[in-house]
């Protein structure tokens, strides 16, 4: 809770200083309440809906959308588990060579299995 900080944090804190994201379609985010700062964002799953609430598959969809930095491809996770699409081409590698060695350091880092 708020009080596990030293110093403790106050509502104005909670409220001017931290943000919830709510995906689409996730019943666990919408439950309690929310602070005054709320960014909604689509899910790209329609299965079981607790499959939106996934810090991976929010930072996925952040990606796809918004785009990253210096035009970098999304992750190669949001491709191998979330099915969201490949990106274009560039260079002489494909998607999947550019990706062997990011998904084993992901792996190691993530699960801790390669």
């Amino acid at each position: 809770g708020r009080f596990t900080w030293d110093p403790p944090l106050s509502i104005d804190d909670i409220n001017t200083k931290n943000f919830n994201i709510i995906p689409d379609n996730d019943r666990i985010s919408k439950l309690g309440d929310a602070v005054r700062n709320v960014q909604r964002i689509e899910c790209r799953y329609f299965g079981d809906d607790t499959n939106c609430h996934s810090f991976w598959r929010s930072m996925c969809e952040f990606q796809y959308t918004c785009g990253t930095p210096r035009d970098r491809s999304v992750l190669c996770t949001c491709v191998y588990r979330f099915a969201y699409p490949e990106p274009l081409q560039k260079g002489n590698r494909t998607f999947d060579e550019a990706c062997a060695e990011e998904e084993v350091k992901f792996n190691d880092q993530v699960y801790g299995v390669s």
